[in-house]
């Protein structure tokens, strides 16, 4: 299974803008209930990875689609 979550699911770091996998998720940090969806969901595919689904995460910081406005359409 691959899940497309968001970089909102990662922790934040105290003292750099720097942030990855690794960087710790602290639930005293002010977040947004989006960051709180997407890591409880990121937290539901590593417990099924706990029980054998072989699985990819992966934490996007820009989606862009169909009526994104940073898209150039070539025809």
């Amino acid at each position: 299974m691959i899940y497309v979550s968001s970089i909102a699911a990662l922790g934040k770091e105290e003292t750099s803008n720097d942030v990855d996998e690794e960087t710790p998720w602290n639930n005293n940090d002010e977040k947004t209930p989006y960051s709180y969806s997407k890591y409880g969901a990121e937290t539901e595919v590593w417990r099924a990875g706990q029980e054998g689904l072989e699985f990819c995460i992966v934490n996007p910081g820009v989606i862009l689609g169909k009526g994104s406005p940073a898209i150039f359409y070539f025809k």
